[in-house]
């Protein structure tokens, strides 16, 4: 059976609407105890979430490019975000060195400061990030592509070509 733009919609939420940001949003969930949850992992799992669409959204076949397809991803479905920024300080910075280099810092439920809001703090200034806002954000762009490759043919055919050849987590 061929693959069609609704099918291919419905195994990309199985995995990374459900799963993979459903884990995101988990971590930004208090803990039993009432305390933070896992904010940065919740960070580190929204970059690789954003891996992950930006290769649906560049009709990827292999591991390569990925840095390029995460900033056109970034601007074309996060246009508030500075593509390189993010790319550098927090999806490499963060993943790779447990650091967030100088562009950013984290706040929680926007206790010192709003989402994207750029201040001076102890870092010197950054433009703050809280992770519920964040989400929020990702599930916007998630839901945009998912829009566009239902309605465009050729963004529809890299999707299906990024699936055909890498695929998904599934569970069994």
């Amino acid at each position: 059976m061929e693959l069609k733009p609704d099918g291919l919609i419905a195994k990309m939420d199985a995995s990374l609407r459900d799963m993979a940001l459903g884990d995101v949003k988990r971590a930004s969930k208090p803990g039993e105890d009432g305390t933070g949850g896992a904010k940065i992992a919740g960070f580190l799992l929204g970059f690789c979430f954003i891996d992950a669409v930006a290769g649906f959204h560049a009709g990827r076949t292999n591991f390569e490019d990925i840095g390029k397809n995460f900033k056109r991803f970034v601007k074309v479905y996060m246009p508030n975000y500075d593509p390189d920024a993010l790319y550098k300080d927090l999806r490499n910075g963060l993943v790779h060195s447990y650091a967030i280099g100088q562009t950013y810092a984290f706040t929680d439920l926007e206790k010192d400061g709003k989402h994207r809001e750029t201040k001076e703090t102890g870092l010197g200034k950054r433009t703050l990030l809280n992770l519920e806002d964040f989400i929020t954000d990702l599930e916007h762009a998630y839901a945009a592509l998912c829009g566009d490759i239902r309605t465009d043919a050729a963004q529809f055919a890299k999707a299906k070509a990024r699936y055909e050849v890498i695929g998904l987590i599934t569970v069994a």
